[in-house]
């Protein structure tokens, strides 16, 4: 069975209270898509049912492109999670940012988040989900990015990124975004992520408690193994080749660093479940080929999925398809052609 990609429910509020104050009422989407109006953090939800949310409630808003960033200016108000209480009772902003890497997959199992340090930068990373090409995945991390943005600035009472970066492409008319002055809202990015100066890493958090974050790590690790327990080893390599596929560098080692296993316990795990490595590789590079045959040209797909060149990328596709990617890109294109004639087609 495919694995169903999941987010915590507790957005739906925050989004919930935006919509009101934008003068709509959200009541009849969240009833229409059976959400619940008060979730906690423990409740989940399919990727694709939040997206369908942010999508309705972007048609609700045609004149309000922006609309995922205002919502998470809104301060909170639910109670906190224990997640959320465990990184601000962190000492510094670099101990919260590596707890928020650490317990991601309390928070999503769609993509990973991680923290990457170099030269005089800290980059907090949102993998990017398969499904980005949907506007409601896009609003999802635009919200998640900006709504982390503002809990580290109430945190540490004022820190700002130097940079918000977004893969995926700004909206078209969209004008100015609602954003401080002082850091930079970027989209078309090699990554999404938050990037802060290095000097950050130890400001100092305002409600800093260590015995109250010794209290609940256990806690927090226990969740964190029933959240790993619930999800194969084959998704997650999967959940961290879709990352590494975009960056040029899907190889084995990387993908066991980003799980924190060594390479031999990956290999280990991936034979019991009666697999390799490869043989995921392959399927998510099959996947990721048919998304982007079309958007791109063939040349580019095969640098994007690390072949060494275009023929290497031909001899794979053709094992995969039993055709070149050429014939199936015009396959595909003359399908879809019919299909729209046979929509446009007047019934008797």
């Amino acid at each position: 069975m495919d694995h169903v990609p999941t987010m915590t429910a507790t957005v739906i509020p925050h989004a919930l209270r935006a919509a009101r104050r934008a003068g709509i009422d959200p009541v009849p989407v969240a009833a229409r898509l059976h959400l619940l109006s008060t979730p906690t953090f423990g409740d989940r939800l399919p990727l694709a049912l939040i997206a369908d949310f942010w999508e309705a409630m972007m048609r609700a808003l045609p004149g309000d492109p922006w609309f995922p960033i205002r919502a998470a200016a809104i301060p909170e108000h639910e109670e906190l999670s224990l997640l959320t209480m465990f990184c601000r009772a962190q000492e510094t902003l670099g101990e919260a940012l590596r707890s928020v890497a650490r317990y991601s997959l309390l928070v999503t199992d769609a993509f990973l988040i991680s923290v990457h340090a170099g030269g005089d930068r800290v980059m907090l990373v949102f993998d990017t989900p398969l499904a980005i090409e949907r506007l409601g995945v896009r609003c999802q991390m635009e919200f998640l990015v900006c709504d982390t943005v503002g809990c580290i600035e109430h945190a540490t009472g004022g820190v700002r990124p130097l940079e918000v970066a977004f893969t995926h492409s700004r909206r078209v008319g969209a004008g100015v975004p609602p954003w401080p002055a002082g850091s930079e809202l970027r989209y078309g990015a090699p990554r999404t992520g938050i990037v802060y100066a290095r000097s950050a890493w130890r400001a100092p958090l305002s409600g800093a408690k260590p015995e109250l974050a010794r209290t609940l790590r256990p806690r927090l690790d226990t969740m964190l193994s029933a959240a790993e327990g619930r999800m194969a080893t084959t998704d997650r390599v999967r959940m961290v080749l879709a990352e590494l596929l975009r960056s040029g560098g899907p190889s084995g080692q990387r993908a066991a660093r980003r799980l924190s296993m060594s390479w031999r316990s990956l290999q280990r795990h991936l034979a019991a479940a009666g697999t390799t490595f490869r043989a995921i590789l392959d399927d998510t590079r099959f996947r990721f080929a048919r998304e982007w045959l079309g958007e791109m040209p063939i040349k580019a797909v095969a640098d994007r999925l690390g072949y060494a060149d275009q023929r290497a990328f031909d001899r794979a596709f053709r094992r995969w398809a039993g055709t070149s990617p050429m014939h199936y890109l015009h396959g595909s294109t003359r399908t879809r052609a019919r299909k729209l004639g046979e929509k446009a087609r007047p019934r008797r």
